[in-house]
C-alpha cells in the first residue's frame, strides 16, 4: 500500500507564520501591559523587583567570572 506524501506549499507556511506572529504579539502585549500596571499601581514594589533581578544577574556574571579566573 502506498502512502501519500503531503506537500507543504509556501502558502501553508505563510499562514502558520502569521498565526504564530499574532500569538507572539498578543503575549508581548500582555506582558508589557502587566508590567505597566504593576509599575503604576505599585512603584516601590516594581523598583524592588528590578533591583532584585539586576542583583541576581550581577551574581550570575560574577560567578561566571570567578569560574573562568579559577580555570586560568
Amino acid at each position: 500500500m502506498r502512502q501519500r506524501v503531503r506537500i507543504v506549499c509556501k502558502e501553508d507556511r505563510k499562514d502558520e507564520w502569521s498565526e504564530m506572529r499574532w500569538v507572539k504579539r498578543f503575549i508581548v502585549f500582555l506582558v508589557v501591559g502587566f508590567a505597566l500596571f504593576y509599575l503604576i499601581s505599585q512603584p516601590e514594589a516594581a523598583a524592588d523587583a528590578v533591583r532584585a533581578i539586576f542583583g541576581a544577574l550581577a551574581r550570575v556574571f560574577r560567578s561566571i567570572i570567578v569560574f573562568f579566573q579559577s580555570l586560568a
